[in-house]
């Protein structure tokens, strides 16, 4: 079998402060460290054959992909393999690459963006923070100002991964996460179903969140955990009608 050699040179070197991680790295996963120290050291060393991808920027090499192999390399004290790529690269680019070497998680988009600064990105992450709401439901409160299970499909998740994500609603994704957090001894109050339940109700307009959540704290047991927002609406309901004379409806 014959093989073409390729010109893209592959280059090594133990000098580690030669690099350098630029924002919109990920952070560095320890598991996934620790997994992969492990397989060197029994024997399965593999570094060599994953070069890093990085650029020269003022004498520094800047680590477009690879930070995970750069630090392990650097860790054990074993040369760090590199591919010089000839060309600037947009942190959009940047994201991409890593993505499709290994498949990033919504998290390590937010990471990126943030890191740069994108104010939208910015919202989001201090959003998921503070309510320490799932990325999925914090993505769409934010970015259509209303609950839902999904995230505008696969254009706006392209979107979201290319940084064109926008906090358009952060006052009423508040609103409305506050109006859910009345119920937080709830324990499935972050679920995206009782955030469709709340928003639903607090559209009604029929009764007030605050009236809701008083009448919950006297009957805590009775909320329980449902398969839906419609389940969960009936279950709210028949909460607030307990000890009523007039049955209300508040959907």
């Amino acid at each position: 079998m014959q093989h073409q050699e390729s010109e893209v040179k592959v280059y090594q070197t133990t000098e580690y402060s030669r690099f350098k991680f630029i924002n919109g790295n990920r952070e560095l996963n320890e598991q996934k460290i620790n997994r992969i120290v492990a397989d060197i050291e029994a024997g399965i060393d593999v570094l060599k054959y994953y070069p890093l991808v990085v650029r020269e920027k003022d004498d520094r090499l800047e680590i477009d992909d690879g930070q995970h192999r750069f630090y392990i390399s650097k860790k054990l004290k074993r040369p760090v393999y590199y591919i010089v790529a000839p060309e600037e690269r947009k942190l959009v680019d940047i994201a991409k690459i890593n993505s499709n070497t290994e498949k990033w998680k919504t998290k390590d988009f937010i990471h990126c963006y943030t890191q740069q600064g994108n104010d939208h990105y910015v919202k989001l992450n201090e959003f998921m923070t503070v309510y320490e709401l799932s990325a999925t439901l914090a993505i769409k409160l934010l970015g259509d100002g209303e609950p839902g299970y999904g995230g505008g499909g696969r254009d706006g998740q392209q979107k979201f991964h290319r940084g064109e994500f926008q906090a358009k609603y952060y006052d009423e994704a508040v609103k409305i996460t506050e109006a859910c957090r009345q119920f937080k001894d709830f324990k499935n109050w972050k679920s995206a179903s009782f955030f469709l339940a709340i928003y639903k109700i607090m559209k009604a307009g029929k009764v007030t969140i605050d009236e809701l959540a008083e009448k919950y704290q006297g009957h805590k047991d009775q909320l329980t955990e449902q398969p839906g927002p419609k389940e969960y609406i009936a279950n709210l309901e028949m909460i607030y009608n307990k000890r009523r004379h007039e049955r209300v409806i508040i959907f």
